[in-house]
């Protein structure tokens, strides 16, 4: 690890960091992905038979959307070095000739975009693979008029090499061969399929299991891509032409699985959060709770109980906001960052994550966040307006929500509207068999989202994973946490996710397993 130093490469001089160079609200976006597509067009996709190429334009905007709410709600952003001039809803920046291109050369300056490299020495060193040869110029030059900030997990190349290795790559190759232990009931929940589909995705994840164990006999690493091949997309037909087959059993939920798991493990080694776009499997899915018991800290039930109760704020009567952060232009994000009302979110942020049971503070806690991500959202609508003034709005009735989970089941709590609104309390999801009389991993995540059904439509929304513990006696202390809310159970064949699940949000690292 060497910090931040200056090297100069040719022309180009940069930043050289480690993951200490990086700030506590530093995220990894997802929605970069080169797979990465949202469900109900991957649902889509498989139903028609398109193919990425099909969807492009599509799925670019809503990219541009997440990546553009990335930047409004994280203080920094990790963005994979090809993807600043390679990916059509990135790279477009560095190609405008409007203020977007000064945008994006003053964000990398201060550090609020930080280029991701793998392997590379340097910012400009050519990839092996193809690239847009306008927005690699861009990039060369973007680079010679700014110094960069370059984040690698080491610029010792041995050193690099090796957690490359393990932290990246052997990390998802044994996610993949442990499949099959998955708790297949909690799964489908996730998945959003039906109890009917249970018993055909336990068979699909026991072949995927011995599937990887044959193919690491052979020698091989165990890949995302060689996993696509053989369950996800059609035959005789590339990963990256994203033709995925209907034909081949729970192809795309089998996808959304192993996407989540590999876009994690970045974010993991780095100790960061990953953003999870909307509309994207839920970290959760990854059952991470199944793994080896972990020192944790202990969490008080009555405490918990305590300060999701006084988290409360009312719900803002609504009003008209833009529909969604994709509306901005990259030189209007940098601009709304450097306002009052984008500082006070932060701040806001910040102190939370830094001191998570102050959630029932008034001027500290979940309350604080509420009010400060209201007026950036007034703020940004503004400055959206300025620049059209027939831009199209969104009604927008924001709320504070709690989502407590512990081991696959989940209770959200909009404290607000506690004694006024059954929706206040839901429940998705059941504890596994053995949860009874044993500990289980227990987190806390504060979502801020607008109410559907106070009419809310503006995809406008913030989440964030708070707090991790552990749970003693889970299962007893479960059935109090529901009863202290008048909750009760999820029913069993009932399929049901959170509203919270379908958002974008900031969820933290996991620690390598022991």
């Amino acid at each position: 690890m060497i910090g931040d130093q200056v090297v100069r490469d040719g022309e180009v001089e940069f930043l050289a960091i480690d993951r200490g160079g990086l700030g506590r609200m530093a995220v990894v976006a997802q929605c970069l992905d080169g797979y990465w597509v949202p469900r109900s067009m991957l649902g889509r996709m498989l139903e028609r038979g398109e193919s990425l190429a099909d969807v492009a334009g599509e799925r670019m905007g809503i990219v541009r959307a997440e990546y553009l709410r990335a930047l409004v709600n994280a203080r920094q952003v990790i963005v994979g070095r090809s993807a600043l001039f390679n990916h059509p809803a990135v790279a477009r920046d560095a190609m405008s000739s409007s203020g977007d291109h000064e945008a994006l050369r003053r964000l990398l300056d201060a550090g609020v975009i930080v280029p991701f490299l793998l392997g590379e020495s340097g910012p400009c060193e050519r990839p092996p693979h193809r690239v847009d040869e306008r927005g690699f110029a861009a990039w060369e030059r973007l680079c010679r008029e700014v110094r960069t900030r370059c984040l690698r997990l080491s610029w010792a190349d041995e050193d690099n090499a090796r957690v490359i290795r393990n932290d990246l790559h052997r990390r998802f190759g044994w996610f993949a061969s442990g499949v099959h232990q998955l708790d297949v009931r909690a799964l489908r929940r996730s998945l959003g399929l039906g109890q009917a589909d249970e018993t055909g995705l336990e068979k699909l994840l026991a072949r995927v299991a011995l599937w990887c164990a044959a193919w690491a006999g052979e020698g091989h690493a165990i890949t995302r891509e060689d996993l696509y091949r053989a369950f996800v997309v059609a035959d005789e037909s590339r990963p990256a032409e994203g033709r995925y087959d209907r034909g081949k059993p729970f192809a795309g939920d089998l996808k959304r699985l192993l996407d989540l798991r590999h876009c994690a493990n970045l974010p993991d080694a780095l100790e960061r959060f990953t953003m999870v776009p909307a509309d994207t499997l839920p970290r959760a899915a990854l059952q991470e709770w199944r793994l080896a018991e972990r020192a944790a800290m202990p969490v008080s039930m009555p405490e918990l109980v305590r300060i999701v109760r006084e988290a409360a704020r009312p719900p803002v009567e609504g009003g008209a906001f833009l529909d969604s952060f994709g509306v901005l232009s990259l030189s209007e994000v940098e601009a709304i960052r450097a306002t009052e009302a984008w500082t006070a979110y932060a701040d806001s942020l910040d102190r939370l994550l830094e001191h998570p049971l102050d959630l029932a503070d008034p001027a500290h806690g979940a309350a604080a966040v509420h009010d400060a991500y209201v007026r950036l959202a007034q703020v940004a609508t503004t400055f959206a307006k300025r620049r059209n003034t027939r831009l199209r709005t969104e009604r927008w009735s924001p709320a504070v929500e709690l989502v407590v989970e512990v081991g696959g089941a989940a209770l959200s709590v909009i404290p607000g509207l506690l004694g006024q609104d059954p929706a206040a309390c839901q429940v998705a999801g059941r504890l596994p068999e053995r949860a009874a009389g044993r500990a289980l991993p227990i987190s806390l995540k504060l979502v801020v989202r607008g109410l559907e059904a106070r009419g809310s439509r503006a995809d406008l929304a913030v989440g964030v994973h708070l707090l991790s513990g552990s749970l003693d006696a889970a299962g007893e202390q479960w059935r109090e946490l529901l009863a202290a809310f008048g909750a009760r159970p999820a029913e069993e064949d009932v399929q049901r996710t959170l509203p919270a699940e379908r958002l974008a949000i900031m969820e933290a690292p996991e620690p390598e397993p022991t």
